[in-house]
């Protein structure tokens, strides 16, 4: 491992048959755009509940907080989608399309906020674009994780799964399936991020949700 700051991302990563309509829309908006990235094992689609730039020498703190989190909290069996969108400005003139997931009694917000408390105790550190994995971050992405603290500490925590980064035209002219789908969690993992906030096979800790609690 390098010396330079590490960007993580704690997430929930779900069954693939689930999200078989992201998987077309994500294909669609490739094949429209070339731009962002295709669903595959190096961009695996995924719920973040928190993100952040480490020191490497805080990796066993990040794993122990992670393994803290899943001992002593049954994670919730299912989350529900409930709306497509397309209105935060990234990659220049694109903007990044998601399906939003509903925050039903605040358990994400309260996982989100316990990792925010957790991660925070860290050393605070700048990322760089050697912060990423496979490819170099650009400054969109750097930027991103850098103010994803401060996002989080204003209650402004929007729990979505990232399709794709597309123009307005492109997300409008795709006959967009229901958003109204169940989603069940299959593992929760603590990853190092790729460029674009990317998920990929560079786990460094990975839980299985036991299925008895789906």
């Amino acid at each position: 491992m390098s010396n330079n700051n590490l960007a993580i991302n704690i997430c929930l990563l779900f069954n693939k048959e689930e999200l078989y309509e992201l998987y077309q829309f994500n294909e669609y908006i490739w094949s429209k755009e070339k731009v962002g990235y295709l669903y595959d094992h190096s961009h695996q689609p995924h719920l973040t509940l928190f993100q952040k730039f480490i020191q490497e020498k805080d990796i066993e703190s990040s794993i122990e907080i992670t393994k803290r989190f899943v001992n002593h909290n049954q994670i919730f069996p299912c989350f529900y989608g409930y709306s497509y969108t397309a209105h935060v400005q990234y990659l220049q003139s694109y903007k990044v399309a998601a399906l939003e997931l509903e925050d039903r009694n605040g358990l994400l917000s309260q996982y989100n906020h316990y990792f925010l408390s957790a991660l925070t105790k860290l050393q605070n550190v700048q990322g760089s674009s050697q912060s990423f994995v496979i490819n170099e971050g650009n400054s969109e992405s750097i930027q991103w994780v850098n103010n994803y603290e401060s996002k989080s500490l204003a209650g402004k925590y929007s729990p979505h799964i990232t399709i794709g980064f597309c123009s307005d035209s492109v997300f409008s002219d795709y006959p967009h399936p229901s958003p109204k789908i169940t989603l069940h969690p299959t593992h929760l993992v603590l990853a190092r991020m790729g460029n674009l906030c990317s998920i990929n096979s560079n786990i460094i800790y990975k839980y299985e949700i036991p299925k008895s609690k789906h």
